[in-house]
């Protein structure tokens, strides 16, 4: 969808399909935490592709790759106050583009269901683990998350180009 047909769709409309996109993705993670609480600790690990991935259950009391380990109550204040933020900006943002409010619909979305999960078991729950690399093990709100942050910074730097190729432009003309 071009900026245009953002700008002429009008504020409620946008913020309607941002925030079923929202709901959407957040209910999504939260059932796939709910199966793997329910499935693989009985089963134990679940291979899907044999030495690449696997689904595996993971109590994470930290943030990212174990800091802050049993700040519950930090990491939850912390993240409710980043969504906050994020959540305002969404329904403020006067100049909506939307891929940037896309990116912003999956940052919010992985971590709001990140914090609940926190919130409502004092860990979150991660599960995808990456059999061929010594990496941590994470899950479907983190993968909303790192996306969502790489494609706005790819976004923002690539906005910024072409913000000063046209302002060379304008002064190599006037």
């Amino acid at each position: 969808m071009s900026q245009n047909k953002v700008k002429k769709m009008g504020r409620a409309p946008r913020l309607i399909i941002e925030s079923v996109a929202a709901v959407l993705l957040f209910i999504a993670d939260l059932l796939i935490k709910s199966w793997v609480k329910r499935v693989v600790p009985t089963r134990g690990d679940i291979v899907l592709f044999r030495n690449i991935l696997s689904l595996r259950f993971v109590k994470n009391t930290g943030a990212a790759w174990g800091l802050f380990n049993d700040n519950t109550v930090l990491l939850s204040v912390v993240v409710g106050a980043v969504l906050i933020a994020m959540a305002v900006y969404l329904v403020i943002d006067k100049d909506p583009m939307p891929l940037k409010q896309g990116c912003l619909v999956l940052i919010f979305s992985g971590g709001a269901a990140n914090l609940v999960d926190r919130l409502l078991n004092g860990f979150v729950t991660d599960y995808i683990s990456c059999d061929f690399i010594n990496f941590p093990v994470f899950n479907f709100a983190d993968c909303l998350i790192v996306v969502g942050c790489i494609v706005l910074i790819l976004y923002l730097l690539w906005d910024t180009v072409r913000d000063a190729r046209r302002k060379k432009a304008a002064s190599a003309d006037g």
